[in-house]
C-alpha cells in the first residue's frame, strides 16, 4: 500500500483531455487544417470471443480484433479548408459526376494520428514525435477513408459559438506509436 505522496509522484500530470493533436499523412490535401480538430479519441478496438462447446460447457478463446469506426469533430474557420478538404477526399473517393473515380486507389487511404500531449508539449513537429513530447503517446490508424461529413448548422438564434461538423472514418487498424510488433 501506498502513500499518498507516492501516488501523486507516480502520476505526475496526468493526461488533459484537452491536450491533443491529430494529424494526417496528407499534407498537401489537409495542410494545416488537422489544427482545428476539436474533439477526437484514441479508437476503441475489441477482440471477438469464440466459445466451443465441450460435454455442456463452453471454452472461451479469444477470436479476430475488430477496430470499428472511428468519428472527429471539426471547426470551421473563415475559409472552411478541413470541410473542403473532407469534401474534396469524398468526392476523390467516388464523386457522383465521375462514375470513373478510383475507389480502390491506396492514395486515397491515408494514416492519421491522434497524439496526447502532455501540458507542458507543444504540437508535435511534421513527421511525428517532435515538439519535446513522447512519441509513444500517439495511436496511428492505417488506411483511413471517411465515410460521413456531418452537417454544419447554422442558426441566427445562436450566438457565441463557432460552426463545426462530424467526420466518421473508417480504417483498417491502429497501431501504438512506438510499439515494436
Amino acid at each position: 500500500m501506498g502513500t499518498l505522496d507516492q501516488f501523486a509522484s507516480n502520476f505526475g500530470e496526468g493526461q488533459r483531455v484537452s491536450q491533443f493533436y491529430v494529424s494526417s499523412s496528407d499534407t498537401g490535401l489537409f495542410g494545416d487544417a488537422p489544427f482545428l480538430v476539436k474533439s477526437a479519441q484514441f479508437p476503441a478496438s475489441t477482440i471477438g470471443v469464440i466459445e466451443v462447446p465441450f460435454r455442456g460447457r463452453k471454452i472461451k478463446l479469444p477470436g479476430d480484433r475488430v477496430f470499428n469506426e472511428w468519428s472527429l469533430t471539426a471547426m470551421l474557420d473563415k475559409e472552411n479548408k478541413i470541410y473542403d478538404a473532407f469534401v474534396t477526399w469524398m468526392d476523390q473517393l467516388n464523386s457522383h459526376s465521375n462514375v470513373e473515380a478510383a475507389a480502390a486507389d491506396d492514395i486515397l487511404r491515408q494514416d492519421w494520428t491522434v497524439w496526447a500531449l502532455a501540458p507542458s508539449s507543444s504540437t508535435p513537429a511534421a513527421g511525428g514525435g517532435g515538439g519535446g513530447i513522447n512519441p509513444n503517446s500517439a495511436i496511428i490508424m492505417k488506411n483511413c477513408f471517411p465515410t460521413e461529413v456531418g452537417t454544419v448548422d447554422f442558426n441566427w438564434e445562436t450566438t457565441d459559438t463557432i460552426a463545426e461538423f462530424t467526420v466518421t472514418i473508417h480504417f483498417d487498424y491502429w497501431e501504438k506509436a512506438g510499439a515494436t510488433t
